[in-house]
This record gives structure tokens, C-alpha cells and sequence, in this order.
């Protein structure tokens, strides 16, 4: 009798297979989470998850991308292969356009080829302003199958726990990477979503928060992970009051002005980090205001940069650390500032800078102070040319070529070279007389013309100053 049973049962289940309409229950996939969040946010519909374990193309890779970072800016491609009647045409336009993804030729996007795991985490990465780390160590057995393209990368994202191996101690760089795993890599990437303009409070957040639109205020805030200001906040604005951040404050949207005021606005923020970035070089402006805190701020793209902050708070330290050829402006109460981009340009437009670097990495590069700016300590360690109508306390001149358009009131240059200051070359020697506190010459003050109600003083001075 159990025989029979059991044939019945598995004839029943083949008639209930066959049957139009019924399916028999199938053990949960290990992706479903993930791609439910994914649709609970508006990135995918229900009916677009399909296989968890399918390919994952670039088109669709665009389309996931662009709806979940708000990204909505189209315009022109050079892809001869992306048809206007093609339904991934304004997904591959906007990708294009947003920066993080370029064709696979000058001519051509590949929209229906397969992405790789690894290429999906590089394309993922522009997204997030990662940095590849360096060194072979990435914990996987085939680290050494990775591209160099990659490999730090890869490394970067792992440790930001953005995408992880598989049971068996690889990464397989080069397989496909699937609809479930393009899901698991995007929810933890982001988070906790803020898509809806208005005033947000979320209290205690473990993990990431994500901000994708414009018009947002965040208040009362302690996110335990990154918080991101998307591209898809374009030229909008953005308020932080009373957030703190235990990772980093990745600012790579928003635009050069809101009302007149910057368009990312940190109002008692505390983090870790500030990370001042844009895929498409976009100009940002942030000011830090009242008990703001952050350590160190990175700026690699066009910005102004405001420090408006209470005593004894703000950004202690901020680097411009980007693409050749980039533009800092700088205002307030600012601590140190370091350049370290080739061809760029540091203006600080206005407030005092307790001690500015141009550091020997940022070749060709200018510095600005604009008049009514001070600058407590200037540190030339590379040919430098700075103007402008500004003042500067103190001068170190550590590498020949420096032209200083101002005179400092103190001056140092490195013996054994020479520097153009206010108009003449300057040695050690010439430096260091400059900036002696100038002397009456021998034989001075003497008396001419002495009348009963009245005399002549006459006075010279090795130097022009105050006596």
C-alpha cells in the first residue's frame, strides 16, 4: 500500500504541473529579499524579477542604477548601437550622461551584453566615489584571476560590505552577474532611502542612508554607516540638522547655489568623513554651520567649500584631492587646507586660513587669496604662483619657482633656491632681511631747519614698515 501511495502522489503532482495556472510551491530563493526591497522602493516592478539567477545585461544594469540613485538627467550619446525607439535608449542616455558608465567603444553602449561580476562592482563604485585600495590581499582564493582594472575596486567594495565571495572562498570576477545579486549589492549599497522631499527623521539607522532627490531636510539623525547625497539631487538642496554619521558623508550632488545660499547646508553634523565628489564634475557648494564636526573633508571635483562653524568646531582639515584641473573656493574660519591636485586652482575668497600646504603632488597649480582673505601660514612645496590681493603672515618657499605676488610679513625660503616675491628674487638671505622688523638707519632721526616754533625731522629705515 505505501507503494500505490506514493505513486499516486507523484502522479497527482505531475497532473497538478501540467495543469495551466498551478505550479507547486517552490523553496524560497536566497536573492527574494533583496529584490522585494528593491520593488517595495520603486526600483523594479513585481513583474520584472523574473529568474533571480538570470544574466544581468547593461541596459538593464542602467535602468536598476538610475531608479535607485534618482538619476533622470538624459542628453545626447555617441552610441550607434542605442536606438531613440529602443526601450533602454533614456537609461543608457542617462548612465552616459551621469558619468558612471561609458560605452564599451567610442561608438558603441553593448546594451544587451551580459555584465560581469566584476565590472557590475566597478560601474557600482563610480556611484559611491569609492577608491581602490591597493595591495593583493582580498581574501579570495582566485584574488589573482581579478583585472587590474578592478582589483581595487573590489577591494574597496568588500570591505564597504557591498558585495562579498562565494561559500567556496572565490569571487568569480568574470562570471555573469545575476538579477539577485545586482538586488543584494544595491540594498546594502543604500540602505534606508529618503526619495520624497520634506523633513525626515529616522533616529537610529544601522547601516547606510541615501538621499536621491531634492528639497530634503534630515534632522535628528544617527546613521551607523554612510550617508549618501546622490547625483539625483542635481541643482536641489539639502539640509542636515542634528545628524550624526558614523562613517562617511559622500556629497556628490546638489548644485552652486540655493537661494543664494549653498546648496548642502550641515547644521551640528558630526562625522567621521566628507567626501565632496561628482561623476560629472558638477560644481557643489557646502557650508558647516554651528557644532559641526568632521575631521577630515576630501573635495576632488569643482566646489566652494564654507566653513561658518562655532569655535573650537568644523572641518579641521580639508583636502583637494582630485581630477587635474579642478577649482576650490574657500570661505570662513578654516584650519588646514592641503592641495595635492595637479593644475588646479585654491582660492580662498574670504575669511582666514590658519595654515594652507600646496603639496609637491599638485604640479602647475595657482593659489588665490582674494583681497580682504588672510592666510596665517602659506607652505609652497612645489612652483606655485600666488595672487591676488589677500594677506599672508608667513611664507615657506621649499621648491625654486614660487612667485608670491603679495609681501608676507614673515618670509622663509629653503637655502640653496629662489623665489619671486611682491615683485623681487628672493634667497635665504634677502628672504630673511625682508623679514626683519625694519631699523632706523645710523646717523637717524636728525633735526633740520630748527626755528623757534618749529623743526624738521628727518628719518630712513633699512626697509620699508612700521617703526
Amino acid at each position: 500500500w505505501k507503494e500505490r501511495a506514493l505513486s499516486l502522489l507523484l502522479t497527482a503532482a505531475m497532473a497538478l504541473s501540467l495543469a495551466p495556472g498551478l505550479t507547486l510551491p517552490s523553496s524560497a530563493h536566497w536573492a527574494d529579499e533583496y529584490l522585494d526591497q528593491l520593488v517595495d522602493w520603486g526600483v523594479i516592478r513585481a513583474d520584472q524579477i523574473g529568474n533571480p539567477d538570470a544574466a544581468v545585461t547593461r541596459a538593464d544594469f542602467a535602468g536598476i542604477v538610475n531608479r535607485a540613485y534618482g538619476y533622470n538627467k538624459t542628453g545626447s550619446i555617441p552610441f550607434t548601437d542605442v536606438q531613440v525607439y529602443d526601450w533602454f535608449y533614456d537609461d543608457i542616455a542617462i548612465a552616459y550622461n551621469t558619468g558612471y558608465m561609458t560605452g564599451t567603444s567610442a561608438t558603441t553602449a553593448s546594451p544587451n551584453a551580459t555584465l560581469t561580476r566584476e565590472q557590475a562592482v566597478v560601474l557600482l563604485s563610480r556611484n559611491l566615489m569609492l577608491r581602490g585600495t591597493t595591495g593583493e590581499t582580498l581574501g579570495f582564493s582566485d584574488s589573482r584571476t581579478l583585472s587590474d582594472w578592478s582589483r581595487g575596486l573590489i577591494g574597496t567594495a568588500v570591505a564597504q560590505g557591498v558585495i562579498s565571495g562565494y561559500e567556496d572562498g572565490t569571487f568569480k570576477p568574470q562570471r555573469n552577474i545575476t538579477r539577485g545579486e545586482v538586488a543584494a549589492m544595491l540594498v546594502r549599497a543604500i540602505g534606508t532611502p529618503i526619495s520624497q522631499k520634506g523633513e525626515h527623521t529616522l533616529g537610529s539607522v544601522y547601516g547606510n542612508v541615501t538621499i536621491n532627490t531634492s528639497g530634503v531636510t534630515l534632522r535628528n539623525s544617527v546613521i551607523a554607516g554612510n550617508l549618501y547625497l546622490t547625483g539625483g539631487i542635481d541643482l536641489g538642496d539639502v539640509l542636515l540638522e542634528n545628524v550624526e554619521v558614523l562613517g562617511q558623508i559622500v556629497v556628490s550632488g546638489a548644485g552652486e547655489s540655493s537661494s543664494s545660499q549653498s546648496s548642502v547646508i550641515l547644521r551640528n553634523v558630526t562625522a567621521d568623513e566628507m567626501v565632496v565628489d561628482s561623476i560629472a564634475n558638477q560644481f557643489v557648494s557646502v557650508r558647516a554651520e554651528g557644532h559641526t564636526d568632521i575631521p577630515v573633508t576630501s573635495v576632488r571635483t569643482n566646489a566652494y567649500v564654507e566653513d561658518a562653524s562655532s569655535e573650537g568646531h568644523g572641518l579641521a582639515l580639508i583636502q583637494q584631492d582630485g581630477e587635474e584641473g579642478t577649482l576650490l573656493q574657500l570661505a570662513g574660519n578654516l584650519q588646514e587646507i592641503i592641495n595635492f591636485t595637479p593644475k588646479s586652482t585654491l582660492q580662498i575668497a574670504r575669511g582666514y586660513a590658519e595654515k594652507v600646504t600646496v603639496d609637491e603632488n599638485a604640479t602647475e597649480s595657482k593659489v588665490i587669496i582674494d583681497n580682504g582673505a588672510r592666510v596665517g601660514e602659506l607652505n609652497l612645496d612645489v612652483a606655485t604662483e600666488v595672487t591676488g590681493g589677500g594677506d599672508i603672515k608667513n611664507l615657506n618657499v621649499g621648491a625654486p619657482g614660487c612667485k608670491v605676488e603679495m609681501l608676507p610679513d614673515k618670509i622663509t625660503i629653503r637655502p640653496g633656491i629662489t623665489g619671486n616675491i611682491h615683485g623681487t628674487e628672493m634667497d635665504s638671505v634677502t628672504a630673511a632681511e625682508s623679514s626683519a622688523d625694519p631699523k632706523l638707519m645710523a646717523g637717524y632721526p636728525t633735526v633740520k631747519n630748527v626755528a623757534p616754533n618749529s623743526a624738521t625731522l628727518v628719518f630712513s629705515t633699512n626697509k620699508a614698515g612700521t617703526v
